[in-house]
């Protein structure tokens, strides 16, 4: 048993839980926060990353459309260097609906969603990939946000005041007083160590598995787990995020992502969260649903399929398509007379933080906290101010796009990793080639923000995540966290064998045309280069 006794354990990873961990420990509590694998990992580690301005909600789930319309301003403040404001479309393609137009404006004017109708002329102006065919366009403020640098920011600033985060920690049972939850039991994957914690309150937020944490405590509350499958292309080919025109359906959003683009999604409820995967009839389906948005999606190469479990508050047997995305708070003392332990569930993540404050207030009123929600007005580390990308590169000696890049993923945080190649140029050395990661940044993720493995340095750098999906640096990131950590070589080995298949996991679904041909290229370079057939029988 840990001596060390906190006032609020946080259960889960994502962005909910590590923005209820910044929010109470800026209100002064102690908080401990326990993920299972890694931040993120769930619904918001695998989401689409758009930072909806509500209008996909504006029609069927006008309270969802006003929560997202709200949190879009606060997260362009708090978040701005990891948020690209890219504004979206949503266009009317026939056979679309030609009266669901008229139902939308009249949702966005109720639920405070920022619209304009734009010309067809004056849409295919900005964005030529459109579907020449399309009948009616509406501008809204729609944008892209890396939704894992959300989390791990979120967690690093509550580790900044004072909370203990610890990954690869699995919560495997409650303590309880009677009938007060009093703290944890979990399991260490990093130690194979049983560990025991206790607190004042325990928080449940863990997504889609709250419904596993809240049976511990021999509680229910009404988690419906629903699968969206994704598809990742090559190359971004609008300029703006763009939505069909009407009522949400499987391929119907394309979300530019960095240096690729995502078509979105499924809405599939499924019995376990842990087996929520990608189907080729899934990814063929979203594949023409996107062709018919924008022709050119037609000659891009996928380059790989993936899934998020929802953690959507609902009745069993509902369609995922008519669960609202609000979220609910559960208050277990009044709901099931169980002291010390509160749970959330459902909501977005561009919602998280909003979800974080209303469950942190109930908190704080249970710990006689008086401190007041800051988490809308303080930025998140690295959106202190804004990067000047050539002054930035001059400093240290970069291209501009090894700036910019380092820039867009961290903002200010970039001068903390890249201080250290002024003493040690060798920092600078390009590990991933699609997505310009220095050798600096990697060192900063493992020595800052958790990373232990290949696929935590991939959520917090974008490594094995390009074109080439680990092709060329999967090895130089082991090499490099070997060097930098001293983990055995056997251990090291485990790591790349891990990593590789889950790159291939999210592949297999589009192996056809040229990401057949690439997949080819990959196994012969792993198998006659690197001899893993050999090391680990694959």
């Amino acid at each position: 048993m840990s001596s060390e006794k906190f006032d609020v354990i946080v259960i889960g990873g994502g962005s909910t839980a590590t923005a209820i961990a910044r929010d109470l420990s800026m209100r002064g509590a102690r908080v401990l926060l326990l993920e299972r694998h890694d931040i993120p990992l769930g619904a918001t580690g695998r989401c689409h990353g758009m930072l909806h301005s509500g209008g996909r909600y504006a029609v069927k789930d006008p309270e969802s459309a006003t929560e997202c319309a709200k949190e879009n301003k606060v997260l362009r403040r708090i978040a701005r260097h990891i948020v690209e404001p890219l504004g979206g479309y949503f266009v009317s393609i026939p056979p679309d609906p030609p009266e669901f137009a008229d139902k939308f404006v009249e949702g966005c004017k109720k639920t405070g969603v920022e619209f304009h109708e734009m010309t067809v002329e004056e849409a295919l102006r900005e964005e030529p990939n459109l579907n020449p065919n399309i009948q009616r366009v509406f501008w809204v403020n729609d944008g892209a946000i890396d939704p894992m640098k959300f989390a791990i920011l979120m967690a690093l600033d509550a580790a900044r005041n004072n909370a203990v985060i610890k990954t690869h920690t699995e919560v495997i049972d409650l303590l309880f007083d009677g009938k007060t939850v009093e703290g944890v039991k979990a399991y260490n994957h990093l130690t194979g160590q049983v560990e025991r914690y206790k607190a004042e309150i325990v928080v449940n937020a863990a997504g889609a598995w709250a419904g596993e944490i809240a049976a511990m405590a021999g509680v229910y509350i009404p988690i419906v787990p629903n699968k969206g499958t994704m598809v990742v292309i090559q190359k971004r080919v609008l300029n703006h995020l763009v939505n069909r025109l009407r009522r949400p359906t499987d391929g119907d959003i394309i979300v530019p992502h960095h240096t690729t683009a995502i078509i979105g999604t499924t809405s599939i409820n499924v019995d376990d969260p842990d087996k929520a995967y990608p189907t080729k009839p899934e990814v063929v389906k979203m594949f023409k649903a996107a062709v018919e948005i924008a022709p050119i999606v037609k000659k891009t190469r996928i380059l790989r399929a993936y899934a998020a479990p929802r953690p959507l508050i609902g009745a069993v047997g509902v369609s995922g398509r008519e669960i609202s995305r609000t979220f609910k708070v559960f208050d277990h003392e009044e709901t099931d007379n169980i002291e010390g332990f509160v749970s959330i569930g459902g909501g977005k993540m561009c919602t998280a933080r909003l979800m974080a404050e209303k469950l942190s207030d109930l908190v704080a009123r249970k710990l006689g906290l008086r401190a007041p929600c800051r988490t809308h007005v303080e930025p998140l580390p690295g959106a202190e101010d804004e990067v000047d990308i050539q002054s930035l590169a001059r400093k240290y000696g970069l291209y501009n796009s090894v700036a910019a890049r380092a820039a867009t993923r961290w903002g200010t945080l970039a001068y903390e990793f890249l201080d250290e190649t002024v003493k040690k140029p060798e920092l600078k050395a390009l590990v991933c080639t699609c997505e310009l990661v220095t050798a600096a940044e990697i060192k900063y993720a493992i020595e800052k923000t958790w990373a232990v493995d290949i696929i935590d340095v991939r959520r917090r750098c974008r490594t094995l995540m390009g074109t080439c999906q680990g092709q060329n640096c999967t090895y130089k990131v082991a090499a490099l966290i070997h060097e930098l950590t001293g983990k055995p070589i056997e251990k090291i080995l485990d790591d790349i064998a891990l990593a590789i298949r889950y790159r291939w996991f999210g592949e297999r679904e589009v192996f056809y045309r040229d990401q057949l041909r690439q997949a080819a290229l990959k196994l012969g370079i792993y198998n006659t280069l690197g001899n893993l057939d050999r090391l680990m029988g694959m």
